[in-house]
């Protein structure tokens, strides 16, 4: 007599192995592109939201806050810094966030797009041009992602002290950098 024996093959133990890592792989890769789309939808959200309280600010005072150089506007690290390339880490600036509050609320800004790039910072230059005017006001952030649309008005590239309109202004190292300009006042 024979005896029958119950179990699993080697053959079907691979087999379940092999599908099952095929449907852990589509997951992540969902999950990770969902992740990022939110992230970057949160950033755009953050950066419209600023420019209204600026164009706000614009409206009610006739010029914008004085400023100098580069400021953090949102996205600050622990050391209240924005980072955006090489340690050169702009602070907050407590009384251009006063100023911008008497019209509105400062939007919140995700800090962790990319251990090289986070925050929203607001640019001033007094020699920035764009089609002959003056340019002098533009905010800059960071998507997650190479060579996306930063989809936002005025989005810019710069070169010297040119800007012309680009849908983002440069990549590094799977992030998008982009600038917008802040009608000059």
């Amino acid at each position: 007599m024979t005896k029958r024996q119950f179990g699993f093959t080697i053959v079907e133990l691979l087999i379940v192995v092999v599908v099952i890592g095929i449907l852990a792989a589509i997951v992540t890769v969902a999950y990770t592109g969902i992740t990022q789309r939110a992230q970057q939808a949160s950033i755009k959200s953050g950066v419209s939201q600023m420019t209204k309280l600026f164009s706000v600010y614009l409206a009610t005072n006739g010029s914008y806050p004085t400023v100098g150089g580069t400021t953090c506007l949102a996205g600050w690290k622990a050391a209240q810094t924005c980072h955006i390339s090489g340690g050169n880490d702009p602070a907050r600036n407590s009384s251009l966030e006063s100023e911008l509050q008497t019209v509105g609320t400062i939007p919140s800004f995700p800090n962790d797009v990319h251990s090289g790039y986070w925050g929203l910072t607001l640019y001033y230059d007094a020699n920035d041009t764009f089609a002959g005017q003056p340019a002098r006001y533009t905010l800059y952030w960071t998507i997650p992602g190479d060579s996306q649309d930063c989809d936002a008005p005025n989005s810019v590239s710069k070169s010297g002290d040119v800007y012309t309109l680009a849908s983002f202004y440069s990549t590094w190292s799977g992030t998008t950098n982009c600038r917008t300009l802040l009608p000059d006042s």
